[in-house]
């Protein structure tokens, strides 16, 4: 059977909207890591080799669902699948071993943040941005699935 073109829906739109700007602000988060990283190498963040891979297959993985997406393709939804099991593995990680923060130097008499109340804000960005990543599987998904003529049997 000839499968249907379908119209590509306005959220569609926004979707591929917000991928691209993941890709742009990823890319100018590494270029502005380089950049702290070449003026000194004291206050470079240290990541390792894997978030940093992880991090490039997320970029990849974004660009790629708003390229599909906009042709609503069905390898849509099969790349935001792979990005929201991999960002679902990472909150697992993140749960098992949560992140270190430096001390900061503070001025006396300045309050100080308690180190859980970071590390709380943290789980709970991860929680919203693993929410956002499951709609937009589940979105493209049910956008991109085959839609075909089917013909009524005359008799």
């Amino acid at each position: 059977m000839p499968e249907l073109t379908r119209p590509r829906p306005a959220l569609a739109i926004v979707i591929c909207v917000y991928e691209a700007l993941i890709v742009v602000f990823g890319v100018f988060g590494f270029a502005m890591r380089a950049v702290v990283h070449s003026m000194r190498t004291s206050a470079a963040p240290q990541t390792s080799a894997l978030t940093t891979a992880l991090s490039l297959l997320g970029l990849l993985l974004a660009l790629g669902i708003a390229i599909t997406l906009w042709q609503m393709h069905r390898s849509a939804f099969y790349l935001a699948a792979t990005r929201f099991g991999l960002d679902l593995l990472g909150f697992v990680y993140l749960l098992i071993h949560p992140i270190t923060i430096p001390t900061v130097n503070q001025a006396a008499g300045q309050p100080q943040l308690p180190m859980h109340a970071i590390a709380a804000a943290t789980i709970v960005v991860e929680v919203i941005f693993l929410a956002i990543n499951a709609g937009i599987a589940f979105y493209a998904h049910y956008v991109t699935k085959p839609f075909y003529l089917t013909e009524t049997p005359t008799i």
